[in-house]
């Protein structure tokens, strides 16, 4: 009886809480589109600081080696974990290529979003940068999003930076470089994914034909407003840039 008691009452909350949060939207004002095309845009720029902080926790040294002949990026400036047993992970991110000639593509946006099971308490926030260095690991991410599976050979270093040395990456097909702040207990299997963001590409490229496909796999849309991710990924961005200041 307890019991049965119990699940109705779990049910009565989700009821209220869909219920209110349906409320809520309607009295909420809808960013207008460029004000959605601004937060698109805060996103690239916050994926340049993410790696001017990786190259700066780095002093450069692995980071550098690392991205010198890489075939894509994938960057998330912000991620959060939360859980107790059941958990959950949300952020978003940009994915680039990289030619053979070292032209960068443009970004193609992803976000993350799933469960996971397993033993784990606590909240944890960072940031995320996976490097690919085999090709088609790379193009598999653009089709299926980027994951952190084992058997796609990824390897995980989660940064003080100052511990990581290139033996430890060498000859992985991808390298994952995690800065987390925050506490999280336990080891948790993952039930999500990362998923391509359709709208956001075609947003940011003023086109439904800007897939990620024909972004980052082919280099048939570009935006100068990418600028700043591909300075930073190239080590030529200058401080005033990387801090967000204006040059003298």
């Amino acid at each position: 009886m307890c019991h049965m008691t119990f699940r109705a009452f779990v049910l009565f909350a989700l009821l209220c809480l869909l219920t209110g949060a349906a409320g809520c939207r309607k009295n909420v004002e809808q960013p207008s589109p460029e004000e959605i095309r601004a937060d698109d845009q805060r996103l690239v720029e916050m994926a340049a600081e993410t790696v001017d902080h990786f190259r700066e926790k780095d002093g450069n040294r692995v980071l550098s080696k690392l991205l010198d002949g890489c075939a894509g990026v994938f960057v998330v400036p912000e991620t959060l974990r939360m859980g107790f047993i059941l958990g959950m992970d949300a952020g978003r991110g940009v994915l680039l290529s990289r030619d053979e000639n070292g032209v960068w593509s443009g970004p193609a946006f992803y976000d993350l979003g799933g469960g996971n099971f397993g033993y784990q308490v606590g909240v944890r926030d960072g940031r995320l940068l996976i490097i690919y260095r085999d090709r088609e690991l790379m193009l598999r991410a653009v089709e299926d999003g980027p994951t952190l599976d084992a058997d796609f050979t990824v390897t995980l270093l989660n940064v003080d930076m100052k511990t990581a040395s290139q033996a430890l990456v060498e000859g992985k097909a991808a390298v994952a470089l995690y800065d987390g702040r925050g506490a999280y207990a336990g080891v948790a299997f993952s039930g999500g994914g990362i998923f391509s963001d359709l709208s956001a590409t075609a947003r940011y490229y003023g086109t439904y034909a800007a897939t990620p496909r024909a972004v980052v796999a082919e280099h048939r849309f570009t935006s100068p407003d990418a600028r700043p991710l591909w300075d930073a990924l190239n080590g030529t961005r200058t401080d005033a840039a990387a801090t967000g200041t204006d040059a003298p």
